[in-house]
């Protein structure tokens, strides 16, 4: 008996002797600084995956949060974004492509004349 009571004395001891910190607080409190409302986003800021928590903080109208991995929330390009780049560049392709046709086919049959 009393070794139970001994045993229940050093235990009582010893969970007191145990913190626990109040890491919600400090949690919010960081995730406040680094997503500081106050602070409008810029092209900086928010790269292509830089965080993010709500749709707000990524560029407007070309990007929104992607909040699939609550470990890694990002700002991603909306698809119409990617569409947009595919038809400029498919246009820059056929300018560039139809323009050496037309050059070539001017430098041959100005070739064919002379002779």
């Amino acid at each position: 008996m009393i070794r139970a009571v001994l045993l229940s004395a050093l235990l009582a001891g010893a969970m007191a002797g145990l913190v626990k910190r109040d890491t919600a607080d400090d949690i919010q409190e960081s995730l406040g600084n680094m997503f500081n409302s106050n602070k409008n986003p810029s092209l900086d800021d928010f790269q292509e995956g830089g965080l993010c928590i709500t749709d707000s903080q990524c560029v407007e109208h070309l990007q929104f949060c992607n909040r699939e991995n609550p470990l890694n929330m990002h700002c991603q390009y909306v698809v119409w974004v990617w569409v947009g780049v595919g038809v400029l560049g498919a246009v820059l392709l056929l300018t560039v492509l139809g323009s050496c046709f037309c050059c070539s086919c001017c430098c041959l049959s100005s070739l064919c004349r002379k002779k």
